[in-house]
């Protein structure tokens, strides 16, 4: 289950640098996600991905960091289809119209997470 947690670590501090260097990444992969089917899909994985990490985490050499963000992936995915589709989409509409330099931000904080999610597996 570690192996899992690397892994997804290693993949969102590369998903991050690539933010940072091309933010249109971002925008492209948020009109991809838009529709329905794609959306829940995401979230889907999103929501079982913090599952792993909840129960990876106490093999990890820093538990509470790995069980944090497993419980908000959780969370965030639970909350995801509660509410309704429309403020989905309207928070997807809202980050497509943010300037490159509040992308760049995003994918700075995407990298430091990664990086303090490897360093904690």
């Amino acid at each position: 289950m570690v192996f899992i947690v690397k892994v997804v670590a290693i993949l969102i501090t590369l998903y991050g640098g690539l933010i940072v260097l091309r933010p249109d990444t971002l925008k492209k992969i948020l009109e991809y996600a838009s529709g329905d089917r794609k959306m829940y899909a995401f979230i889907l994985v999103k929501s079982l991905l913090g599952l792993a990490f909840i129960l990876a985490a106490y093999q990890c050499s820093i538990p509470w960091v790995i069980m944090f963000f497993g419980a908000a992936s959780v969370l965030g995915g639970v909350a995801s289809f509660i509410v309704k589709k429309e403020v989905i989409v309207g928070i997807f509409d809202w980050m497509l119209k943010r300037p490159d330099k509040d992308i760049r931000l995003y994918g700075v904080i995407a990298l430091a997470i990664g990086i303090l999610m490897i360093l904690a597996a």
